[in-house]
């Protein structure tokens, strides 16, 4: 197992259930996207918690929100149905909070993207931007 800390974009949903044993359980996917010389590589991760942060990540993440999700990563490795293997990361979720890298600075309004967040702001000659 390693610890470990990804960024990404919430692909899926949350989905929330119960265990057998009674616990709650989250589960999402969260995408990770790199630039590699001219190609993006997009790295998909599901991502399970459980109990009390089950209940909060279902209540208040959304497909496209961005997340920083820090755990314990597994690669899981299974047979495809048509035979060929095929493998899946798995992040067991300790701490899952949303990046607030894109959004607007008063917390107004939907998300913006990163040209937007990026851009310099336009004050009024002499006014004062605090």
């Amino acid at each position: 197992m390693i610890e470990a800390t990804v960024t990404g974009n919430v692909g899926r949903p949350p989905e929330l259930k119960t265990t057998r044993s009674g616990k709650t359980m989250a589960n999402f996917s969260v995408a990770s996207t790199f630039k590699n010389g001219d190609k993006e590589i997009t790295t998909w991760i599901d991502v399970v918690c459980f109990d009390e942060q089950a209940d909060v990540v279902a209540e208040t993440l959304s497909k496209g929100d961005r997340v920083i999700v820090t755990g314990r990563l597994d690669l899981e490795q299974y047979q495809k149905k048509d035979g060929t293997p095929g493998s899946s990361l798995r992040m067991m979720a300790s701490d899952v909070g949303q990046s607030l890298r894109w959004h607007k600075r008063d917390g107004s309004g939907p998300r913006v993207s990163r040209e937007e967040a990026q851009a310099e702001p336009e004050f009024a000659v002499g006014e004062i931007p605090f």
